[in-house]
């Protein structure tokens, strides 16, 4: 039996003291937190980065690191992200299309 400390399901791992680890969550999770503000994009992004420079030597997985791209998207809104209204729309569209 281990002897560490029991943590709920639903609870988001922690690295120790009140710090979360960003890899450990699901996406769903940490998109979450990131919307209540509890950790930035940037934070996650950099913690990422730091796993995959941590285990990349042994699994080989990322050939082409493109951390800086990664970076650089921080801050900038992806075309998909329109807002809400606009989203609806095209999503009221296409389901009015393929109902015919």
């Amino acid at each position: 039996m281990s002897s560490a400390p029991l943590q709920a399901t639903n609870a988001p791992p922690t690295t120790g003291g009140d710090d979360i680890d960003p890899c450990s969550l699901s996406a769903s999770e940490l998109a979450g937190l990131i919307a209540r503000g509890a950790i930035t994009a940037r934070e996650a992004v950099e913690a990422y980065i730091a796993r995959i420079e941590q285990v990349n030597g042994a699994l080989n997985a990322v050939v082409v690191k493109r951390y800086d791209e990664a970076r650089g998207t921080l801050g900038r809104r992806p075309r998909a992200c329109a807002s809400t209204d606009q989203r609806r729309s095209r999503h009221r569209y296409a389901c009015d299309r393929s109902a015919r």
